[in-house]
């Protein structure tokens, strides 16, 4: 399989097909500070905070595999917050570890639109399994 335009076409149960983020083509970490725009796809809604960085969950998806149904590779790809350690803090699209810990760093999923950015709004609903604040 091969990628296109940053995407990977898997199959999925029940005969569908699943668009997933190359997981080895995120962009590189940024500040995470109210505006911040991550992987040109993931804008920080929240205040964020300063020395915290926003960046791929990668590797340390594989502890998280239990709070969710999705594949390994989709959570790769997630946009997770990291403190200025590189320590692991809140990955927003899961509510982990709390919908409060998350708070902070709201995040809007941007779509291109006619050649500009049009917001969606980015929720943990159908990335969880469980309950909101969750711990994993």
């Amino acid at each position: 399989g091969g990628t296109l335009a940053g995407a990977w076409l898997r199959p999925a149960a029940g005969g569908r097909w699943l668009v997933v983020r190359d997981p080895g083509m995120p962009g590189p970490p940024v500040e995470a500070l109210r505006g911040a725009l991550w992987d040109g796809r993931f804008r920080l809604d929240g205040p964020g905070r300063a020395g915290w960085r926003i960046g791929a969950l990668g590797e340390e998806a594989a502890r998280l595999r239990r709070c969710s149904a999705l594949p390994a590779s989709v959570l790769r790809a997630l946009p997770a917050i990291r403190d200025p350690h590189g320590v692991l803090a809140a990955v927003p699209a899961m509510d982990y570890p709390s919908f409060s810990a998350c708070a902070p760093f709201a995040l809007s999923f941007m779509r291109a639109t006619e050649g500009r950015h049009a917001g969606a709004e980015f929720s943990g609903g159908p990335f969880k399994r469980g309950p909101a604040d969750l711990m994993c």
